[in-house]
């Protein structure tokens, strides 16, 4: 389970791994338990991609777009999260926002939150914005952090229109590039308004922004 929720008295759990269908659907595992953990339902539900972002042909087992790190809850009671791998025309890695409004059986997605590979020559060998993470921070805004490829430092993406829109990519502002490199970012807003960043490889490592929002990282 690569991200996991409390709606109501349930909760939640997504499974990282999908499997193609056809260019425009991909089937997706998700978990429900109802008594906090103590028992699970095994669950299907699928992906559908607008033509714009159409799926590889013949990728193999694993689906094109992939689950990962986030999840929240909205007011209207949808679900959100973001998924990322290879979609549309882009030859690198995308990174989406996607929602279910009926807890997980069908998502549709919501915006690209970055394609391709940061403009700076350095990176053009990396993977793409992939493994994204996000939260819902201090200020309101929807922030993403983004792996582009291993030893690369992490970049991060703001909306600040509830997920429609999203900033050009920057690194993480506040750390070095050496600070920064890792895979699996994962993004807590702690109790004490704290924002909290986890990543790993080279090294388990802890990023804090003071102002939790991501403005400045140490």
């Amino acid at each position: 389970l690569t991200s996991m929720v409390r709606k109501g008295g349930t909760l939640y759990g997504v499974v990282y791994f999908t499997y193609p269908v056809s260019r425009t659907e991909e089937r997706m595992i998700y978990w429900t338990s109802r008594d906090r953990g103590h028992t699970w339902i095994r669950r299907e539900g699928r992906v559908v991609v607008p033509d714009s972002l159409a799926l590889p042909e013949g990728k193999g087992v694993w689906g094109s777009l992939l689950f990962h790190r986030g999840m929240e809850v909205l007011r209207d009671g949808s679900l959100q999260g973001v998924m990322y791998g290879h979609a549309g025309k882009e030859k690198k890695d995308t990174s989406v926002l996607v929602r279910s409004d009926d807890n997980c059986r069908n998502w549709h997605v919501v915006s690209v939150i970055a394609a391709g590979v940061p403009p700076d020559s350095a990176f053009h060998n990396a993977e793409g914005y992939c493994e994204p993470t996000f939260a819902r921070v201090k200020d309101g805004s929807l922030l993403c952090v983004m792996r582009i490829g291993s030893s690369m430092p992490l970049f991060q993406a703001r909306s600040l229109d509830q997920g429609r829109s999203w900033t050009t990519p920057v690194m993480l502002p506040g750390l070095s590039s050496t600070d920064a490199e890792s895979v699996c970012p994962q993004l807590l807003l702690l109790k004490s308004g704290v924002l909290a960043l986890s990543y790993g490889r080279p090294h388990d490592r802890i990023a804090l922004s003071a102002d939790g929002s991501g403005n400045r990282w140490d």
